[in-house]
């Protein structure tokens, strides 16, 4: 604790009966700092940035940007193939069972063999249960609200 002649700070305990609190006046006289700043602090240089290295620095980013919007098409459009060969095997599924339940306007749609139709199948479970699991993965990784309205 200092003493009040030093001009620095006073500190007075006040004590009551639960707690012990002090009182701390600063000197507003003295200006000066107490210690030194970190050294970390007065070492560091600023290096002035020149229009070149922020035109770089812009360029650098735009071409970043421009390369992820290039994969993410092509993401899309090898996702949109995938979905187009699981339509078309569905399809032939589909017309497949028509035809062997005797529905109308199967007359130009080919039988097919056994094996293939258990390929084609196959297929179909493999691609959708793939794009489900994509589209999952890409849901879960979003926010969404949820809203819990009772009707």
């Amino acid at each position: 604790m200092a003493s009040a002649g030093d001009g620095d700070t006073t500190s007075h305990p006040n004590k009551t009966d639960q707690a012990v609190s002090f009182e701390i006046c600063f000197d507003r006289d003295n200006k000066r700092p107490r210690s030194a700043p970190p050294k970390r602090l007065s070492t560091h240089k600023k290096k002035a940035i020149t229009k070149e290295e922020i035109d770089k620095k812009q360029q650098e980013a735009e071409e970043r940007r421009k390369e992820n919007e290039r994969e993410m098409i092509d993401r899309i459009a090898q996702k949109r193939e995938e979905c187009r060969k699981l339509n078309e095997n569905f399809q032939a599924l589909l017309a497949q069972d028509a035809k062997l339940h005797g529905g109308m306007g199967t007359t130009d749609v080919p039988s097919l063999p056994r094996e293939e139709l258990v390929h084609k199948f196959r297929a179909v479970k493999r691609d959708y249960c793939k794009i489900a699991t994509a589209i999952s993965k890409t849901v879960s990784h979003q926010t969404v609200p949820v809203s819990s309205s009772k009707q």
